[in-house]
């Protein structure tokens, strides 16, 4: 029974019928009848089975997935769905205020100084703390030179890489010693500098609204400290 219905299923239709023989007449069985039915039926459908066209292939296998995305289509698109929520606000920098960008010019020029000298202290000092001591505030305020460029981007502000001709003065004439006299030299100025630039930290840190830079303030503190400690 199963073989009558793939047959009807495959077998193109046409205006004679769903089913033709060669030279006999326009009927299924026409001119046929009980076993000899089935006998020839088997026989013809085996030498020439029958061959669904190109185009009713297509039509057919093309249904599937145009049904699958209609429904996919109706499940999302529904009348009473909410729309979704709106993308949250970009956050935009905090402001800078003048004071802000006064003490940011100002810690540059520490750390440029700073770092030149800590350089030179780890091949000009004698005693082996301050050679350390060197490398460690060479590292240290050259990580805090990248925070501060990068927290100034938004703001139109240039950081100088240079130190100040003052500045640059008191570099050279440092680095003109070695051994104890050096030690001696660096030593100094690394204290005063940090006795300079405290007052301007702890201004920065109570005045400024800027959470980043009061962030930053606080961080340079703490290694001055940490230097000093060091140093005593």
């Amino acid at each position: 029974m199963y073989g009558y219905f793939a047959i009807a299923f495959l077998v193109p239709h046409s205006h004679h019928g769903p089913y033709r023989q060669q030279g006999h007449g326009n009927g299924f069985f026409e001119g046929r009848s009980g076993r000899g039915h089935h006998s020839e039926l088997h026989r013809k459908t085996k030498e020439n089975p029958p061959i669904m066209s190109l185009p009713s292939r297509c039509k057919s296998f093309a249904r599937l997935p145009l049904m699958a995305v209609l429904l996919a289509l109706a499940a999302c698109v529904s009348p009473g769905q909410p729309l979704p929520p709106p993308l949250p606000a970009v956050a935009k920098a905090a402001p800078l205020t003048s004071a802000d960008a006064d003490f940011v010019q100002k810690l540059n020029e520490m750390d440029v100084m700073q770092i030149a000298l800590a350089k030179s202290a780890q091949t000009h000092a004698a005693r082996s703390d301050v050679a350390t001591l060197g490398a460690t505030i060479a590292k240290d305020l050259t990580g805090n030179q990248d925070k501060l460029t990068k927290l100034v981007a938004a703001h139109a502000i240039t950081l100088t890489p240079k130190p100040s001709s003052e500045n640059q003065k008191i570099i050279d004439r440092i680095q003109h010693f070695h051994g104890t006299a050096f030690d001696r030299s660096y030593i100094r100025s690394l204290s005063r500098n940090s006795a300079r630039m405290k007052p301007v930290i702890d201004a920065e840190i109570a005045s400024s609204k800027n959470p980043d830079l009061v962030k930053l303030a606080n961080d340079t503190k703490t290694m001055l400290a940490a230097y000093e400690a060091q140093l005593a």
